[in-house]
């Protein structure tokens, strides 16, 4: 899951499926990550992550009253912000979720 907020909003109400279990390919948290820009992202399942080595494209990390309802969260500054992720391939996969968390500004 990516979360990419703006200013802090209330989501206590939020249903989200039960991501603890699952066929993942893919699963990011941000509570994975533990330094303010967000340089390595690695995935819970599998061997892939997300990373950016451009100091200026790289989204920052806010936490505590910065984040969601205190929880970690990763920030894309809307212009060049941009993770990649190498080598994934989703190629034969009939469909895929992907949950996502935003507030429009």
């Amino acid at each position: 899951m990516i979360i990419l907020p703006n200013r802090r909003k209330n989501f206590n109400s939020l249903k989200l499926p039960d991501i603890t279990s699952g066929n993942y390919i893919l699963q990011l948290i941000a509570d994975d990550i533990e330094s303010s820009v967000v340089t390595n992202w690695q995935s819970r399942v599998g061997a892939w992550s997300a990373g950016q080595s451009t100091t200026d494209n790289k989204p920052i990390l806010l936490s505590g009253v910065d984040g969601i309802n205190g929880k970690k969260a990763v920030s894309f500054d809307g212009s060049n912000d941009f993770l990649t992720i190498p080598s994934l391939d989703i190629g034969g996969l009939s469909s895929a979720s992907i949950f996502v968390v935003f507030e429009a500004t």
